[in-house]
């Protein structure tokens, strides 16, 4: 990279060894080389001794520094910086396709500065710049507050599902290790929809068990992080119903299957010896 001392100012660079190079080795056209850190750990350097030399395109250069880190632009980190009037001496002025100013401003005046920027760089031709300004952190927040609802819910789906499916399987291990009994039933008089109504039930009485233990759980936790954080506790009251409700309504879809395969066995294959 060929930047000017001014660059390296308005980067925030900071400097794990050595000096950055200053405005009269950029007016005189000087070799000084800044290493990124990871480029002097590639090559070995950890340290600036007097004379060490390394090769840009096969011209010397002497280090004169490591790049710790910085505060922008972070591709900084990863290169060679010299000095841009030495780069443009030794590899000719790259051709032109614009440049971009970067304008460091207090927090919350971004939206001030940018609609006064252009006219300050060059009032006679505001109109061919093209300001842009970083998001705001209000923004950013919302959005990642969104993001992680969006991912919270889309677990609480997943949860449910193996939940269902959790529920399903117990029931139709108790179908078929109840069958004698399902062969009895039928055998003293109840109907298919007698069996099915009794099972549906106990999956639907285990869904919602879950959902209210689920919910228990919940708030509890709430409580207990708002206490050691001495938070206020705020909770929609509706979250206590609707999660024994949702575990109510699961375990009733979870259910129809098993009751309808309970509903189906016949008294003389359910009584049989086996």
């Amino acid at each position: 990279m060929a930047a000017t001392p001014g660059l390296l100012r308005e980067a925030g660079v900071s400097l794990s060894a050595g000096a950055a190079y200053s405005t009269w080795a950029e007016d005189h056209q000087q070799r000084p080389v800044l290493l990124g850190p990871q480029v002097a750990r590639v090559l070995g350097i950890s340290r600036v001794v007097p004379g060490m030399t390394v090769w840009v395109a096969d011209e010397p250069f002497l280090v004169q520094g490591i790049i710790a880190n910085t505060e922008r632009h972070a591709e900084m980190l990863t290169a060679v910086v010299i000095p841009a009037s030495t780069a443009r001496a030794l590899f000719h002025a790259p051709p032109s396709t614009g440049y971009s100013l970067w304008a460091v401003v207090d927090p919350g005046a971004s939206g001030v500065v940018a609609a006064q920027l252009a006219n300050a760089a060059n009032p006679d031709h505001a109109s061919s710049y093209q300001v842009r300004t970083p998001p705001d952190p209000r923004s950013v927040r919302n959005q990642v507050s969104q993001d992680l609802n969006s991912l919270l819910l889309l677990l609480a789906g997943v949860s449910l599902v193996v939940g269902m499916i959790g529920i399903a399987n117990t029931t139709i291990v108790s179908v078929v290790e109840r069958t004698g009994e399902i062969g009895l039933r039928r055998a003293l008089g109840a109907r298919p929809r007698h069996i099915q109504a009794q099972f549906l039930a106990e999956a639907t009485l285990l869904g919602l068990l879950g959902g209210l233990v689920g919910s228990s759980i919940g708030v509890v936790s709430v409580v207990v992080v708002c206490l050691a954080k001495q938070w206020t506790t705020v909770m929609d009251d509706r979250v206590a119903i609707l999660g024994p409700l949702l575990g109510l309504l699961v375990g009733g879809i979870a259910g129809l299957y098993p009751a309808w395969r309970a509903s189906r066995v016949e008294p003389l294959e359910a009584l049989r010896p086996t």
